[in-house]
């Protein structure tokens, strides 16, 4: 009798447990989108200024950087696909 009990009690638990599951795939959290800032003009070109300038740094710090022989070859091979 005891047993008949304990696997009722059983199966009710299994049963909550798989229910509990189920729901958490059927309400996924829900992802909020969060503003964005809308830029005026004057800001994009700003911004763009700021991007051109920093590349232009990184590409001066690569070029100290660099062996004058890996530059010559390097100026050598855009010669040649220019050439072609």
């Amino acid at each position: 009798m005891s047993i008949l009990v304990i696997g009722v009690l059983l199966f009710f638990f299994i049963l909550i447990i798989v229910d509990k599951k189920k729901d958490q795939h059927n309400h996924p959290t829900i992802q909020e989108k969060k503003p964005t800032k809308i830029l005026s003009l004057d800001e994009k070109i700003a911004l763009e200024k700021a991007e051109s300038i920093q590349k232009i740094t990184s590409l001066i710090t690569q070029v100290e950087k660099q062996g004058i022989e890996q530059l010559i070859a390097v100026l050598n091979r855009a010669q040649e696909n220019k050439q072609v």
